[in-house]
């Protein structure tokens, strides 16, 4: 198994080659350890940190992986989260044989030639990625060449207490409100107010950031880059027509200055929320929430959301990029994702479509029925704007901040911040 040479190409925001260099030299010193007669297979992953289901789940896809390769001892390697962690190792020539990256900066690596092209493997072993949802194709691939594989799959969504909608008479299935003007008439029945005219519970809870504006405008027929991330998809009226209702949402959902919003509290009846945090022990609070995706906006042809993974990669100098692949293969597979969600308890979700035809999964939804419309989010969800973010999140997302606080014209903001981000694609 040969080992290719790193020649890396400086990401933006990181520290140069010469320093990744130096740095791994001084904290690496040598390369993996071998046990004898043992092949170790090193796995970096900043999720081992935590101690508790993630660590559990973890150890499970070692033991597994260990059992059906007598062989091969798994060892993690448990660092920071960030690139600067896989690129010091390869830099210094002495990478982790698999690599777990964030979708925030895996394209990244890919681009600046630390992570491996995967789709030789994937084309002797097309199986791994049949069941995939295909949702996560735009930030684990780029023209063709897929660099990773998909551990997890979380959605943005909308969450509801259905009990507030029984007070209002309002229908809780999931597809009750079909389109924005519903949403906004759903907002006005669950909003309280109490003799005086003052708000006392909110109809819905939502902040504004790239995310939120990414999932409404999903839902109305376009995104926030072009389908080849080389400009920004929200110029033009269906821009224009999502900053203005999310704008104006505020005052339809009584989300005013002045009243503290809290789902949690029952002081809002929805929130934008992430199909992840369906595991947040606050969530226990609420008797019986529902799911739903974005409603279908005036310019769209179908309901939104957008969905993110991380996911595994191979260094680029890995020693052993065959035994790795086989591990990333062992660790996608369906009978390693229906582990993962028996320990998770069915969260997070997991990316394979088959899983969710499973006797497991069935068993969730029937324990917690707010799980029933999960699949049916994560479908119809497009990427998470995940391109050039941090840069993109401080020049163009404070602009669009400053109409939905009602201080710029919508049509203003949408020209200025598209020309923020086609500036900032252009450069690369």
């Amino acid at each position: 198994m040969s080992m290719q040479r790193a020649r890396l190409v400086p990401l933006r925001g990181v520290a140069t080659v010469a320093a990744i260099v130096f740095l791994g030299t001084l904290a690496l010193g040598v390369g993996v350890s071998t046990v004898a007669k043992t092949v170790v297979l090193e796995v970096q992953d900043w999720r081992g940190n935590d101690v508790g289901k993630i660590r559990e789940w973890l150890d499970l896809n070692k033991a597994s992986f260990e059992a059906n390769n007598p062989d091969i001892e798994v060892q993690y390697t448990f660092g920071n989260f960030g690139p600067e962690a896989i690129l010091v190792r390869v830099a210094s020539g002495a990478p982790a044989d698999v690599a777990f990256a964030s979708i925030a900066f895996a394209r990244d690596l890919f681009e600046a030639g630390a992570i491996r092209d995967l789709t030789p493997y994937i084309q002797k072993n097309p199986e791994v990625i049949e069941s995939l949802i295909p949702v996560h194709l735009p930030y684990s691939s780029v023209k063709g060449a897929q660099f990773g594989i998909p551990a997890t799959l979380t959605a943005s969504a909308i969450v509801y207490n259905t009990r507030h909608f029984d007070e209002a008479g309002l229908d809780t299935d999931p597809l009750a409100m079909r389109t924005w003007a519903d949403f906004q008439a759903f907002c006005a029945k669950l909003t309280k107010r109490d003799s005086e005219g003052q708000i006392r519970r909110a109809a819905f809870q939502q902040g504004f950031g790239i995310e939120i504006f990414a999932s409404w405008l999903h839902s109305n027929g376009t995104s926030f880059f072009d389908p080849d991330f080389t400009r920004a998809g929200f110029s033009g009226q269906r821009g224009i027509e999502t900053l203005t209702f999310l704008r104006d949402l505020r005052e339809h959902a009584g989300q005013v200055a002045g009243f503290r919003t809290d789902f949690y509290a029952e002081s809002a009846s929805m929130l934008y929320y992430e199909t992840y945090g369906l595991g947040n022990p606050l969530m226990h609070k609420i008797e019986q929430p529902g799911f739903t995706s974005i409603p279908l906006g005036p310019s769209g042809t179908k309901r939104g959301s957008v969905a993110w993974s991380n996911m595994y990669t191979i260094p680029i100098n890995s020693r052993k990029p065959d035994l790795a692949w086989a591990f990333i293969a062992h660790v996608a597979s369906r009978e390693c994702s229906i582990g993962m969600l028996e320990i998770m308890e069915g969260i997070p979700f997991s990316p394979r479509r088959d899983v969710y035809q499973s006797e497991i999964w069935r068993k969730f939804k029937a324990a917690r029925p707010v799980l029933a419309s999960l699949l049916d989010i994560i479908q119809v969800a497009g990427p998470w704007p995940f391109h050039r973010r941090t840069q993109i999140n401080q020049e163009a997302i404070p602009v669009l901040t400053r109409a939905w606080n009602s201080q710029l014209a919508p049509e203003v903001a949408i020209e200025e911040a598209a020309r923020i981000v086609d500036h900032i694609l252009r450069k690369g």
